[in-house]
């Protein structure tokens, strides 16, 4: 693969065209967001690069490049895994094949990418494989994990949760890890813990949103109806759901806890002294968002109880 020219402004379109021209179009509906202008995660490689390379004086701008089209591709790769598993569908049209396919391409791009990532950065070709290797097992471990409990009721080991749901996003550390490599550095410990704490918050949030579409289609192993069935000593009506969480103030509640958690989070990230990396004011600019919904929901049941009282 050749590095594309124009290195100024990064296009997963372009990278698609090149690595995969007879299925670029195809392959774009799983590597980028809807509008197709940005590739999933995208933010995740520069968060990487703010913390390790600060100067910008390490990784030049081909790296970069590879770096991020690996990092697409890979994350794209996992959608798909994750939906192969799951059996859930991608998109409106797409076949179990077709999903596959799109899987055993990406993987492969991805794979190449990095490897020629490793190879400007001056890192072992063959430590990029086995960490890719070792990564989509544990990856597939944990989403297997995840689908084999989810229609059980009775399954409500909520701790055994964060394990499952770090494990199935092994992928942010390892870009940690490649870029810290890069560099001649480390990732350290507390960083490792803040990122798999922010993982673990960010899938809480998602639960909360999905609820309904994971309990009508009988997907239980959300952390979020775990907690909530404990509340009930029978297998609870969506209208008990409903009343639970959004007139008993659940749906708040939840909210509160993951922003408060978000703060353990920003603590771990500013031990070292770079207190405001992008990885910090990532955090907190999520943890605004959480709190900006709290008080859009207060303010709207408030709004209720004055137009009914």
């Amino acid at each position: 693969m050749n590095t594309i020219n124009n290195q100024n402004k990064f296009s997963i379109k372009n990278y698609l065209n090149e690595d995969f021209s007879e299925n670029s179009s195809f392959l774009l509906q799983f590597c980028a967001s809807e509008v197709h202008d940005k590739p999933l995660l995208f933010d995740h490689v520069n968060l990487a690069l703010d913390y390790f390379d600060t100067e910008k004086i390490i990784i030049s701008e081909p790296l970069v490049n590879e770096l991020k089209a690996g990092y697409s591709y890979l994350t794209a790769s996992i959608v798909c895994l994750d939906a192969l598993i799951d059996n859930q569908p991608l998109g409106s049209n797409l076949t179990n094949p077709e999903i596959a396919k799109a899987l055993s391409l990406l993987l492969v791009g991805s794979l190449n990418r990095f490897r020629n990532f490793a190879t400007l950065a001056g890192i072992k070709d063959s430590k990029i494989s086995s960490s890719i290797n070792l990564l989509f097992s544990d990856l597939a471990n944990a989403l297997y994990e995840g689908e084999k409990n989810s229609k059980l009721i009775s399954s409500m080991d909520i701790q055994s949760d964060r394990e499952i749901i770090v494990n199935s996003a092994r992928h942010v550390l390892f870009l940690f890890e490649l870029v810290a490599t890069a560099c001649c550095k480390q990732v350290p410990q507390y960083i490792c813990d803040a990122i798999k704490d922010f993982i673990y918050l960010t899938k809480l949030e998602d639960d909360l949103t999905d609820w309904k579409e994971d309990f009508i289609s009988g997907r239980y192993n959300s952390s979020f109806l775990k907690e909530c069935f404990i509340k009930f000593d029978h297998t609870p009506s969506i209208e008990e759901l409903e009343n639970l969480i959004y007139i008993n103030g659940y749906y708040e509640l939840w909210l509160s806890k993951i922003a408060i958690d978000f703060e353990s989070v920003k603590d771990k990230l500013r031990i070292s002294e770079k207190r405001e990396s992008l990885l910090v004011k990532y955090t907190d600019t999520y943890q605004s968002g959480i709190k900006q919904r709290i008080s859009e929901i207060i303010a709207e049941k408030r709004r209720y109880l004055e137009t009914t009282t």
